[in-house]
């Protein structure tokens, strides 16, 4: 008959390190480089499409959010210096648009936008 070490307690002191540093990563806000932006649909109607368009020198980018029921947000993540803005235009399934420049001077990589009609 074999014996083995019992190991129980070794997986679960590994678990809860995974878990911490899981946690931590998760928590310390969005890397350099990035604007997490949260779009809230504070309207009675559904947002059909979003369109993000933002750029600089080196670079565009066009980001769509589709289907975004009322009174609900949605989150994105922009490859976007914070404070210089990006321009959104919200369509919505009864075919009002709304076109607008967001955040312009807003500092810091976690933001938010609301939405109204």
């Amino acid at each position: 008959m074999i014996v083995y070490p019992r190991r129980d307690g070794l997986m679960v002191g590994l678990a809860l390190l995974a878990g911490l540093l899981l946690g931590a990563w998760s928590f310390s806000g969005p890397p350099e480089g990035v604007l997490s932006v949260d779009f809230e649909n504070a309207t009675d109607h559904t947002v059909e499409s979003l369109t993000i368009d933002h750029g600089n020198a080196d670079t565009q980018e066009d980001i769509q959010l589709l289907q975004i029921p009322a009174k609900t947000t949605r989150h994105a993540v922009l490859n976007h210096e914070p404070g210089a803005g990006f321009n959104v235009t919200v369509k919505y399934a009864d075919g009002h648009t709304v076109e607008f420049c967001a955040n312009r001077g807003v500092e810091g990589r976690r933001q938010s936008v609301t939405l109204y009609r």
